[in-house]
């Protein structure tokens, strides 16, 4: 073969060798967490121990056994994941732990292929490619899709991908025959399915497209295909909606009250409507878009009014009450008291997962709403619309709930990339040397990716969740501890349950309230939350549980942004973290973000810390030291308000008014008289109950 021939193939392969590109980097930025082999975080724990649970033969329950409190029927949402995880490893004869390491990186390949494909089908090739390549370096993808990063909403969204996927390519579709309306109609129904079951019901891609449908009309005449659309979906919705959201025929329990399921089902409801009327003004008039225009604001603000009303006296037996709850989550999520993960995006967040791609997003979606006005025909129009909607929707739920910006992140990649689509083609034809053109473009994808790139390659570098330390603890439990359960806080659940192999009183499904209130209250107190525990499991198993251990970690002194949420303002919990500085000798320097240090300077028989703020030094005479399985030390009588309990790499300043709590008597005195310290790593402790 000689260059000529060279040459010529690669032109021909030249779209395929380009998205090798994005899978490449992409890859190397997910692997980097390989290095840990094992599976981060907490959700990802339940569905590992619900796939080792299926592979070992396990069937569909009502009540998950191993989270006393919570009843949580396996059937309710999030099935989808753990099933496929099991089998997958049964097909293949994979190890689960293994399976679940590398299955993000397998879907991560899957997603830049739909990616790609996607932009290619709506526009051209050089839009998947731009796309997939923005994907594969942004932080807030990578965020999910890292090795060991097995969350639903990993496998979930390659779902949603192919939804859209199926969208774009009916719309494209001039004359959409039988045979294409079968098979595009059974990819969209059975793409949009799996992803309300992946994704415990949430179907954000259904609301994005069920809002194009409703501003469509505003474009162009409604043709079948988007009646196609909105018809199919009502059948998807119901179906996935009642699998998520109902326990099965044979159980004895009541239908569960869906709030991400409704709202969904009536926008598409909406979309038939709103398409009904659009097809009928088009049709019979000649100002279509002017009457359209004007009945839809009537109804938005007609909508906005009863909504405001019904927030005055909202009535939980209305049909439209779980649309309330939806849209006020939407608009105040932290207020459902979920986790930190229904917190708005901060500045600092936005930068770290999507770094200069959201500014380039937003020059994009300025380059949508001029191809929305000028682009012909009036099908690509209405196909930049629905771009449009998907970066506003994604912007909108990604800002408003940290969660969901992993799924901004492809909206922000498909505008970034419609930018630099128009940016070729503007260079091409003022710069017609193709060297310029290239040099020229090259140095703004660089200005586009690198930051991106760095960003998430600092956030796959970070310490692994659960650390070494929690492992140890689990490993210790599982050999330890007899079949019993353990009394935890709900994000420790998991863990607990996968390595120990232990049953928890508390999992990171929303509980957690009598285990926040436990570490709060004093220790005569303490002893009715353990109680009030096993009374609830009792209500929930239909048998009487004990439990005889209580689990304790420093992550909490981290967590009080959630434990805070279970408490009235005037009991609210403040700690603050000092991070290791500097070592000089024996004197170790700690300092805060605000500009305040911490200095400790340890001696053989006695220990100092000053405490420097705004140019003031203040002197702690209240200090603990974390040794690990020993009694921690205690200097000083506690004269000044505060506590400092000093760890290698991190101290607390914690008030002495809490000195009392069993926060404070277990995890940094360690002393008690109804609780038993039988393991301590300096960083996760077990307690025996011993007295109560």
């Amino acid at each position: 073969m000689n260059r000529k021939d060279i040459k010529s193939l690669l032109n021909e392969k030249k779209e395929i060798l380009l998205v090798i590109v994005p899978l490449l980097l992409g890859l190397y930025l997910r692997a980097q967490t390989l290095k840990w082999h094992r599976i981060f975080a907490y959700d990802p724990y339940f569905y590992y121990r619900q796939a080792v649970y299926f592979a070992n033969g396990g069937h569909i329950h009502d009540i998950d056994p191993m989270i006393v409190t919570t009843i949580r029927r396996f059937s309710d949402n999030e099935y989808f994941l753990p099933l496929l995880w099991a089998y997958l490893g049964k097909i293949f004869h994979v190890d689960l732990w293994t399976l679940g390491i590398y299955l993000p990186l397998i879907i991560f390949v899957a997603q830049i292929i739909v990616v790609y494909k996607i932009g290619k089908d709506a526009f051209n090739w050089k839009v998947g490619f731009f796309a997939a390549l923005f994907l594969s370096v942004m932080g807030a993808h990578v965020y999910r899709t890292h090795a060991g990063g097995i969350w639903k909403d990993t496998l979930g969204s390659l779902f949603m991908l192919m939804f859209l996927h199926a969208t774009i390519l009916i719309l494209k579709e001039e004359l959409l025959d039988r045979k294409k309306a079968f098979m595009y109609g059974i990819y969209l129904v059975l793409s949009l399915y799996l992803s309300i079951i992946t994704f415990d019901g949430f179907g954000e891609f259904s609301l994005v497209v069920s809002l194009y449908l409703i501003l469509s009309p505003l474009i162009a005449k409604p043709r079948k295909n988007e009646f196609l659309i909105a018809i199919l979906m009502i059948p998807a919705l119901l179906l996935g909606g009642t699998s998520v959201g109902t326990y099965w025929p044979w159980s004895d329990y009541p239908l569960k009250e869906i709030y991400l399921f409704v709202p969904f089902l009536i926008a598409a409801g909406v979309g038939i409507t709103t398409l009904t009327v659009g097809y009928v003004l088009w049709k019979y008039t000649k100002r279509e878009k002017i009457i359209y225009g004007s009945a839809l604001t009537a109804g938005i603000l007609g909508t906005l009014v009863l909504f405001w009303k019904f927030n005055q006296n909202p009535d939980r037996t209305s049909f439209w009450y779980p649309l309330y709850k939806f849209v006020h989550y939407l608009l105040n999520p932290d207020v459902t008291l979920l986790s930190a993960q229904s917190m708005s995006v901060s500045s600092e967040v936005l930068w770290l997962f999507f770094s200069t791609l959201f500014a380039f997003a937003l020059i994009g979606s300025i380059v949508k709403g001029y191809y929305i006005i000028k682009a012909s025909p009036k099908s690509q129009r209405q196909v930049n619309l629905l771009f449009l909607v998907l970066f506003a929707i994604g912007t909108f739920l990604g800002v408003a709930t940290i969660r969901l910006t992993y799924l901004m992140s492809f909206g922000v990649a498909f505008l970034s990339a419609t930018f630099f689509d128009r940016l070729l083609n503007v260079l091409q034809t003022k710069l017609p040397d193709r060297n310029k053109t290239a040099a020229t473009l090259t140095a703004i994808l660089l200005i586009a990716t690198l930051p991106p790139f760095v960003e998430a390659k600092h956030y796959v570098s970070m310490s692994p969740l659960p650390n070494s330390y929690w492992l140890d603890a689990t490993e210790w439990m599982r050999n330890n501890i007899p079949s019993e359960t353990v009394f935890n806080w709900w994000d420790w659940g998991h863990w607990i349950q996968a390595f120990g192999v232990k049953t928890t009183s508390d999992n990171i499904y929303q509980r957690g309230t009598e285990y926040a209130w436990f570490v709060r209250v004093n220790e005569n107190e303490s002893p009715k939350l353990i109680k009030r525990t096993q009374e609830l499991a009792k209500k929930n198993m239909g048998k009487n549980i004990t439990i005889n251990h209580v689990v304790i970690s420093q992550d909490l002194l981290l967590k009080f942004s959630a434990l805070n949420r279970y408490y009235p303002k005037d009991k609210l919990i403040q700690v603050y973290p000092f991070e290791l500085v500097g070592v000089i000798g024996n004197t170790r320097i700690y300092s805060t973000p605000n500009g305040a240090e911490l200095v400790v300077q340890f001696r053989e028989n006695t220990t100092k810390a000053m405490l420097v703020y705004n140019g003031v030094t203040r002197e702690l005479r209240d200090i603990v030291i974390e040794v690990p399985f020993k009694q921690n030390p205690h200097y000083g009588s506690g004269q000044d308000g505060y506590i400092a309990y000093i760890t290698p790499y991190i101290c607390f300043l914690i008030p002495s008014s809490l000195e009392d709590t069993i926060l404070v008597k277990l995890l940094i005195f360690e002393r008690s008289e109804k609780y038993k310290l039988i393991y301590d790593n300096g960083y996760v402790k077990v307690y025996k109950i011993s007295n109560i």
